[in-house]
């Protein structure tokens, strides 16, 4: 290879400059005719459309509605699409109450008036008892003098009464079961009420063992709390009562002796 030869630089071709700018301008002139085309399409074509409702009801009620036929079914729904009113009245509030009449009332003096007449007459009823009082004043001296003297029979009389009072007091202290025999004491209770309660249920539910039973509640003070026990009886013996505590204790309760006093 010759000098002149290797000192040439080889110079960059146009072609590809070329073709990529006539793409260019092709792509602008179809974006170009496009966008005239679209905006161009309505010219010339007469009046614009106009989209409108039919004329004519909205809603008419079918010849044939079909289905079970039930009497006054949907009548008022017709009556509000036709404009219709209904029968019936409609109420919005309660009606105002009717004022009543006023009572015709008497003034105040002649109800003073018509008040003056009794006491008048009371006055008069008044003073003529007062004389006549003074009259029987010997007599109720005489009969105080006899209250007096009949003070000690009254006295005795109260006195019977009270003791016939208290009777029934102390028969229904001694009442329950006797002291001087043995007993069986199955629960214990803080308030009287589940006490008695219990008491009853259980010999209720449980007659093959306490039916032919006597129960009763003994009030007991311990510990500054009151107590209230079940206990049942009575028994000649200590073996009976531990007996009959042997049948309780198969129901699953407590039970012990309660020796006699």
């Amino acid at each position: 290879m010759d000098e002149d030869a290797a000192g040439v630089k080889d110079e960059p071709s146009l072609f590809p400059r070329v073709l990529i700018a006539g793409i260019s301008v092709a792509v602008v002139v179809l974006f170009a005719a496009l966008i005239w085309m679209i905006y161009s399409q309505g010219e010339g074509g007469g009046e614009p459309i106009l989209v409108k409702a039919p004329e004519g009801p909205t809603k008419i009620e079918p010849e044939d509605r079909g289905g079970m036929d039930v009497p006054h079914k949907d009548k008022l729904v017709f009556n509000r699409v036709s404009g219709e009113r209904s029968d019936a009245d409609e109420q919005l509030r309660p009606i105002a109450e009717t004022p009543l009449e006023r009572p015709d009332v008497p003034s105040l003096e002649a109800r003073i008036e018509e008040s003056a007449e009794p006491v008048a007459s009371g006055v008069k009823d008044i003073v003529a008892a007062v004389s006549g009082d003074r009259d029987k004043d010997d007599g109720a001296k005489a009969a105080v003098a006899d209250m007096k003297a009949n003070e000690p029979d009254m006295a005795e009389k109260d006195a019977e009464k009270d003791s016939a009072a208290s009777k029934p007091s102390k028969e229904k202290a001694a009442a329950g079961l006797p002291r001087d025999q043995w007993a069986i004491q199955v629960a214990a209770y803080r308030q009287k009420h589940y006490a008695q309660t219990w008491m009853i249920k259980t010999k209720f539910e449980h007659k093959e063992v306490f039916g032919d039973l006597t129960s009763e509640l003994v009030e007991t003070k311990r510990d500054m709390a009151t107590y209230y026990r079940v206990r049942f009886g009575s028994f000649p013996d200590r073996a009976a009562a531990l007996a009959k505590c042997d049948e309780v204790k198969k129901l699953d309760l407590n039970c012990i002796v309660v020796a006699p006093e």
